[in-house]
């Protein structure tokens, strides 16, 4: 079986989309379509969830990664089961014509070196879709994402939604937004957070790898916590 065909097979036997896949197992679509051309692998935390949805064994996801030949389905198409081994209905995934667009993206995050990854100036330049979770909120947006700094987490094209009210913890993915000139505009950086001291924000890039530190006694900024895929998504 050639790169993840049986990943498509098991896709249009349970009726689910590469996007509903996706959201089963939190992770930007791009991840899916990647895996769909052989180039990408389920991880390991992955390959669970996969086995639920498809109503298969892991060790049946195993070999077909392996690429051994698929016998078919083990389960009904109507079930999966769970950890437990309990059989259980598989989960309703929204449609994104479900979803309303209203979601205001502010900023474009470039991801790169020099003094900000994007510019906010308050002006909408997008909708993107909003996400179960976010029903009701009024105090989030989202950026879209170029350049690679943030890759694997996140590539370009991609999207991150972000909320204002939640303060983040050391471990969470931040927007930090300083204070604008006198245009308003306002250089802002989309960074993974290490820690916060009295007198440093310290955060983590990718790509290339390095530690970023910021001093809060210098600098007047606004810090935004990104939303997981798994909470937007409510699985």
């Amino acid at each position: 079986m050639l790169a993840m065909d049986w990943l498509k097979q098991h896709l249009e036997r349970v009726g689910k989309t590469p996007t509903d896949l996706a959201r089963w197992l939190g992770i930007p679509p791009p991840r899916v379509y990647e895996m769909l051309k052989g180039k990408r692998r389920l991880q390991q935390d992955e390959i669970d969830k996969t086995a639920q949805l498809f109503g298969i064994s892991v060790s049946r996801v195993l070999a077909m990664i392996a690429g051994k030949s698929d016998p078919g389905p083990e389960l009904s198409e109507a079930t999966h089961l769970q950890p437990s081994g309990h059989l259980v209905n598989p989960p309703e995934l929204p449609n994104k014509h479900d979803m309303a667009r209203d979601i205001p993206v502010f900023g474009t995050s470039m991801g790169g070196d020099g003094n900000g990854d994007f510019e906010m100036n308050g002006q909408i330049v997008d909708y993107v879709r909003r996400p179960p979770r976010l029903s009701g909120r009024t105090d989030v947006f989202a950026i879209y994402i170029q350049g690679t700094s943030m890759s694997p987490w996140r590539d370009p094209g991609d999207i991150a939604y972000v909320e204002k009210s939640r303060p983040p913890r050391a471990g969470d993915y931040v927007v930090i937004e300083f204070q604008g000139d006198v245009h308003n505009v306002r250089s802002s950086l989309i960074k993974k957070l290490v820690g916060i001291s009295p007198t440093k924000i310290k955060l983590q890039q990718y790509n290339p790898p390095k530690i970023i530190e910021i001093d809060r006694l210098k600098n007047r900024y606004q810090i935004y916590r990104v939303i997981d895929w798994t909470e937007l998504m409510g699985v």
